[in-house]
């Protein structure tokens, strides 16, 4: 929101810096001494440099946030589909059934919330579908967790599209954040990125004038799922 709103100043700004700059070649023009000639040749170059200098200025801006925006939907991508997606598609089904035996939940049916220490254990980190035995639940948290990790460091270096980033990542995160919780003081590094973006998020939140739906939306998810919203 905040590079968009950027993008719009530059935008306008370039678009004042060429009128002016046209405006002073047709005042030097009137008032120059050289011939007629001369001065037509010397009006139509400066201005193609003029016009030129500026379009290209804002190409490289338009430019840079189509990567932006490519960066953040490749994330997303590598979240949800392929290997990742798989892992985190298993990982989540086996805190939703953990939660329905009553493991690791406040009370029976939300889903299960674990700890380092617990996702460890022989009850958790086996999965309960025989189809899914050839993996472990901690070496898929680590998979989806390592892709937070990419996203909030992408993201603080400007990398990324905040909108999106918002939109498409944070909430996949904030529900995370709850299912792999972090004990005070425990050491579990790549969770801390989730810590990270949670922060982002509430400070992108607060310049925000109002909540988008899908903002609505997944909150009503978490608080279906784990009881709270975050």
């Amino acid at each position: 929101m905040f590079r968009e709103r950027q993008f719009g100043r530059a935008s306008a700004f370039i678009g004042s810096v060429i009128l002016v700059g046209l405006a002073a070649l047709v005042v030097s023009a009137v008032f120059s001494d050289a011939s007629g000639f001369g001065v037509l040749a010397t009006f139509v170059s400066t201005a193609t440099l003029v016009v030129s200098v500026p379009i290209a200025a804002l190409t490289l801006l338009r430019d840079g946030q189509h990567r932006r925006v490519d960066r953040t939907l490749a994330l997303h991508a590598e979240l949800t589909t392929g290997d990742v997606g798989a892992a985190r598609v298993r990982l989540a089904r086996q805190l939703r059934d953990l939660g329905r035996a009553g493991v690791h939940v406040n009370r029976p049916g939300l889903v299960a919330q674990v700890t380092w220490d617990e996702l460890l254990t022989d009850r958790v980190n086996n999965y309960l579908l025989e189809v899914d035995r050839a993996h472990k639940p901690y070496r898929d948290a680590g998979a989806v967790l390592r892709v937070f990790e990419r996203a909030d460091a992408a993201n603080r270096a400007g990398a990324l599209d905040s909108a999106l980033f918002h939109q498409l990542i944070c909430h996949h995160g904030y529900w995370w954040a709850i299912a792999l919780r972090k004990r005070e003081g425990e050491p579990w590094a790549s969770r801390d990125a989730l810590d990270g973006l949670l922060a982002w998020g509430a400070e992108y939140e607060t310049r925000a004038s109002t909540t988008p739906t899908y903002a609505r939306d997944w909150g009503k998810t978490r608080l279906r799922d784990f009881g709270v919203e975050r």
